[in-house]
């Protein structure tokens, strides 16, 4: 069985919010994890020290450094799946993707954004090498195999500012010729941006923008975990 890390990419600012909000609902049901952050405590990781809304771009960056260079993350885990800290994951719906299709290491998986799925996203025009990438606020997963070639490759600690995380990380995996598997389930926004009915949300793997604990709470519920 592949061992997978969830990696959530959050910050000191939301120790006593949006981390305890993920703790006391989805999160509760999962030992291997840790917060991509700005300081150290038992479940956090510091991998830059600003706390900023931009320091949102280099954590992920940097996280895939930490991995690389950490052994025990290397030897123990085959799988790492990044998201935010205000990513509401559906468990059964998760381990299901993850046991059954998550399969070729050379391929990251979440909702790829592109100018066909995505078409309104301004990125398209300002950078035009920009072509697809995968959503942070959905997820993905990343395979360690990946990671070392990421970290390793000639562009890595190179590109110019994106400004996003996860734009960034598109770019590393094009440089470096990783395919992009597209899995629709995996929404980057919420019920209310994208019309979804509870069903829709119970057949969901993953959703984003759950901001309050309230709203965690009601995701909680209605799936049932």
């Amino acid at each position: 069985m592949n061992r997978l890390l969830i990696a959530i990419i959050s910050s000191k600012s939301f120790l006593d919010t949006r981390q305890r909000y993920l703790k006391n609902t989805w999160l509760n049901h999962i030992d291997d994890y840790v917060f991509i952050s700005d300081f150290n405590n038992y479940d956090n990781i510091e991998v830059v020290k600003d706390c900023g809304y931009s320091s949102g771009e280099s954590k992920p960056i940097e996280f895939l450094k930490y991995v690389y260079q950490s052994y025990l993350m290397r030897s123990y885990y085959d799988w790492i799946f990044i998201c935010d800290d205000d990513t509401f994951i559906n468990l059964k719906n998760f381990c299901l993707f993850y046991q059954n299709k998550v399969i070729d290491q050379d391929s990251i998986y979440g909702n790829i954004l592109s100018p066909d799925s995505d078409p309104k996203n301004p990125i398209w025009h300002q950078r035009k090498d920009i072509r697809a990438y995968p959503s942070g606020g959905a997820g993905y997963f990343i395979s360690m195999k990946s990671i070392y070639a990421i970290v390793q490759s000639d562009l890595y600690g190179s590109i110019p500012s994106t400004g996003f995380g996860d734009i960034h990380i598109g770019l590393l995996a094009k440089n470096i010729k990783l395919n992009l598997i597209h899995e629709p389930k995996m929404f980057s926004g919420n019920e209310y941006q994208l019309n979804l009915t509870d069903e829709d949300i119970k057949h969901s793997i993953t959703l984003h923008h759950v901001k309050s604990s309230e709203h965690f709470n009601k995701m909680y519920e209605l799936i049932g975990l």
